[in-house]
């Protein structure tokens, strides 16, 4: 099954344009900008919250995408997990799910841009009421996690990273899921 690999730092957003042009003189190259809504979705019978799963409709650019269940996290120092992607481009997939009794526990609103460095996906994420963010993600074919570390150190990011998902950190804010 394929595995996620990341880790994120909360950033100042002022610093968002400094951290471009360092992705830029690196050689980063800039993939897409786009506005993501992310549901995720409560279970019906069991806490998808205790046992550290998830399940996410991803809207992107207003536009149903994808389908994604990520299970529980492995990993101190970066959130690795499992993850299977389903695309999906029928807006009935939320009605589906809601005649099934899954029910929108939290909603993440995020302007993202990604960027490829290396073996690295890396985006640029300004989210509704927590602020922005930089993730690093491996690519599948990724060799090392050292990878992710290093790509850090190129873009001088300072602070420690977080495994919380946006999701988390914004029910801690709200106490919701």
């Amino acid at each position: 099954m394929p595995v996620e690999k990341e880790i994120k730092y909360k950033i100042d957003c002022k610093d968002l344009e400094t951290i471009k042009k360092k992705l830029e003189q690196a050689g980063a190259i800039h993939l897409k900008t786009q506005h993501e809504t992310d549901h995720y979705l409560q279970h019906p019978c069991r806490d998808l919250r205790k046992a550290d799963e998830a399940l996410r409709v991803r809207i992107t650019n207003g536009k149903i995408e994808t389908l994604t269940y990520k299970g529980p996290r492995t990993g101190k120092t970066i959130k690795e997990r499992e993850e299977i992607n389903v695309e999906v481009h029928d807006e009935n997939i939320l009605n589906l799910l809601y005649k099934l009794g899954f029910k929108i526990a939290i909603t993440v609103k995020k302007q993202r841009e990604y960027y490829r460095y290396k073996e690295t996906l890396i985006t640029l994420d300004q989210v509704e009421q927590l602020g922005c963010y930089i993730e690093l993600e491996l690519y599948p074919e990724a060799t090392s996690t050292e990878t992710l570390f290093k790509t850090v150190e190129t873009l001088e990011i300072k602070g420690q990273p977080t495994t919380q998902s946006y999701a988390e950190l914004l029910s801690n804010i709200n106490k919701v899921i």
